[in-house]
C-alpha cells in the first residue's frame, strides 16, 4: 500500500511538470519603454561644488538629469595641474588628464559627480572642465580652476 502510494504520488507529480521550459523573451522597450526616452533631454550643469585644502582637491559637479535615470549618467573630467597662473586659460585639448567620476549622490531629477586628488603644493592652479552624458546627449562644461591652499 505505502509503495503504492508513493508510486501515485511520484506520477502525479511527473505529469505536473513540463519537460518544456516556458523562458519568455522580452525586449529592452517592455521595460524601458520609448514613452520614457521621448521625453528625455541633454543633461545641464547644475552647479560647481569645489573645495581645496593644503595639499589636495576635490571637484564636484551636479547636473541636472534633463529626465533620464540615473543609471544612464556618466561623467568625465579632464584637468591639468600647473605650477603658477598661467597667463590666458588652457585650451580643452591642454588638459590632458582624463578621469572617470565617480557618482556621489542622485536624487530623480539631479546626480552629483565626484573627483579627488591629493599630493599637491599649496599655490598649485587646477585647471578642468568636465563632459558629462545621458542617453540623448552630452555636454562640456567650461574650463574652470581652483588653486590648493597654502
Amino acid at each position: 500500500m505505502k509503495k503504492l502510494f508513493i508510486i501515485s504520488i511520484t506520477a502525479i507529480l511527473f505529469g505536473l511538470t513540463s519537460c518544456d521550459k516556458y523562458e519568455p523573451t522580452y525586449s529592452s522597450s517592455d521595460f524601458y519603454g520609448s514613452e520614457q526616452t521621448k521625453n528625455v533631454s541633454a543633461p545641464t550643469l547644475d552647479c560647481y561644488l569645489t573645495t581645496t585644502d593644503l595639499c589636495s582637491f576635490n571637484i564636484k559637479l551636479r547636473f541636472n538629469n534633463g529626465g533620464d535615470e540615473n543609471r544612464n549618467m556618466s561623467c568625465t573630467l579632464h584637468w591639468r595641474a600647473y605650477s603658477s597662473k598661467p597667463s590666458t586659460t588652457p585650451k580643452e585639448s591642454e588638459l590632458n588628464k582624463v578621469e572617470s567620476m565617480r557618482i556621489i549622490d542622485h536624487t530623480s531629477r539631479k546626480t552629483t559627480f565626484s573627483k579627488e586628488h591629493a599630493g599637491f603644493n599649496g599655490g598649485t592652479y587646477i585647471y578642468y572642465y568636465a563632459t558629462c552624458s545621458n542617453s540623448k546627449a552630452t555636454i562640456t562644461t567650461p574650463v574652470k580652476f581652483c588653486i590648493i591652499k597654502r
